[in-house]
């Protein structure tokens, strides 16, 4: 399975990149994004078959007795079940995952490394032995949602450079939305 993750910051047109990717074989593909309203305003503005069109709730439905050349994952950092989507896909196998998001959260990177380097060959639960005695609730968290993630995938193209862009002074949107808000969603932040 080829898994590309174009992560970038919010208002950045990954949707519209979204879109162009499903044009490409709307037969083929499913299309899944975070809402049902969501799904509705894509469908009316690329067309194709409405069963290729899903939200991140009714994923699991949208594949009995069908196995899908490509699924996009439009929003993928935001799903509220994105950890029984990745499994799910897991299982389904298709030819191309396509992942558009911007970040939900700053992840800490020694873990996001941890989890990065350890994951194809260490299950879930032996990671957490392996991570030791400093294991804590919020860090078990943190890895359940790394590891659970195509994001720390080490066969995931990781496309986090922002191209849509100019650097230009936007310190007055600190004031506005804080460092880590700011540093997500307009520098494209992810780990801290």
């Amino acid at each position: 399975m080829r898994k590309v993750f174009l992560m970038q910051p919010r208002q950045s047109g990954k949707t519209t990149k979204a879109m162009y990717e499903f044009v490409k074989d709307p037969d083929n593909t499913i299309f899944v994004t975070h809402s049902y309203d969501m799904v509705k305003h894509i469908h009316d503005r690329v067309g194709g078959n409405i069963k290729n069109f899903t939200s991140s709730n009714q994923f699991k439905n949208k594949f009995i007795g069908r196995r899908p050349k490509n699924i996009i994952l439009d929003e993928y950092m935001f799903f509220r079940n994105r950890d029984e989507i990745y499994k799910e896909i897991q299982v389904i196998n298709p030819e191309n995952v396509y992942i558009y998001s911007t970040s939900d959260k700053l992840y800490d990177k020694k873990l996001f490394d941890f989890v990065k380097e350890n994951k194809r060959t260490t299950s879930y639960q032996d990671l957490l032995k392996k991570y030791g005695d400093k294991l804590t609730d919020y860090i078990e968290k943190q890895i359940y949602d790394l590891y659970y993630n195509f994001l720390t995938d080490d066969d995931t193209i990781l496309i986090d450079v922002d191209f849509g862009r100019t650097m230009k002074d936007r310190s007055e949107l600190i004031g506005i939305l804080g460092k880590e808000r700011y540093g997500i969603e307009t520098i494209n932040s992810y780990l801290s």
